[in-house]
């Protein structure tokens, strides 16, 4: 889920109970409206807002080969333009940053860590490769740049558990935990100047970050706790205004519960 550069929209993915499949919607704040944007066929997730609020880039598998690639249509109308094709990895988009280019996610198989690319909309559209994770046994994932394009934040089960982790951009060095006690899904306010993250058992923190030649992070606070818990790859869903003071949250619905069908139940009134 992301918040429209106006701030008047959301962007996000969401299911459909008769077939199963997920398709992007946008809905309007003011209102509450929600209004279709793909249709298939096959999945279609992990939408981006354009720079200026026009398109959205997703990634989706309708091809035959089931893998997820990277498209990109109109918000409000159009055709669907495919931008990058795979025959071996999923490719998810993370962010669309403010030069064109899409910051995107392989997500590797058969041994092969997870890499962050950044790919070019124009031109030969050839995805240059920023990071690549350290090993096969590691996951690290939801790498997002901030607005000047100085730091790059993500996460990362290195240490052991799923921790947020800051780095230089776009060469992903000077690498620093920022997260104490486990936490995921990082998000920056527009200005860079501060970054936003999840604890493993649902407190939602803040932290300062100076992204300058050297990179200096402060301590974590905690701005508030939330109704549910952060568990590794099934992560908690929000975005954040540009100034950072207000906050919107998908809370997870309880799927746990049971339905108990009686067949036959005219027998027991006999009884």
């Amino acid at each position: 889920m992301r918040i429209s550069p106006d701030e008047t929209r959301l962007v996000l993915d969401r299911g459909d109970a008769q077939t199963g499949l997920r398709d992007v919607w946008t809905v309007q704040l003011s209102s509450g409206i929600f209004t279709r944007v793909t249709f298939g066929p096959g999945n279609s997730v992990g939408p981006e807002w354009s720079p200026n609020g026009k398109e959205v880039a997703f990634g989706s598998d309708r091809r035959i080969s089931g893998l997820y690639d990277v498209y990109r249509k109109a918000a409000d109308r159009g055709d669907e333009e495919l931008l990058l094709a795979s025959n071996d990895q999923w490719k998810i988009p993370q962010q669309w940053l403010r030069d064109g280019s899409i910051l995107l996610e392989f997500f590797g198989s058969g041994g092969v860590p997870n890499m962050f690319y950044r790919l070019p909309t124009s031109g030969e559209r050839k995805p240059v490769l920023l990071f690549r994770g350290n090993k096969e046994d590691f996951s690290e994932d939801a790498p997002i740049v901030s607005s000047d394009e100085r730091c790059a934040a993500y996460e990362s089960d290195e240490s052991g558990r799923m921790e947020v982790y800051v780095a230089t951009f776009p060469m992903f060095q000077q690498k620093r935990r920022v997260s104490e006690n486990g936490g995921g899904v990082p998000l920056w306010r527009k200005d860079g100047k501060e970054l936003f993250y999840v604890t493993l058992d649902g407190k939602f923190m803040s932290v300062d970050v100076k992204c300058e030649a050297r990179l200096e992070t402060r301590v974590p606070r905690v701005l508030f706790q939330t109704p549910f818990r952060l568990y590794l790859h099934h992560t908690i869903v929000y975005c954040v205004t540009e100034n950072g003071n207000k906050f919107v949250l998908s809370e997870p619905v309880d799927s746990n519960k049971s339905l108990t069908v009686v067949l036959n139940w005219t027998a027991g009134l006999k009884h």
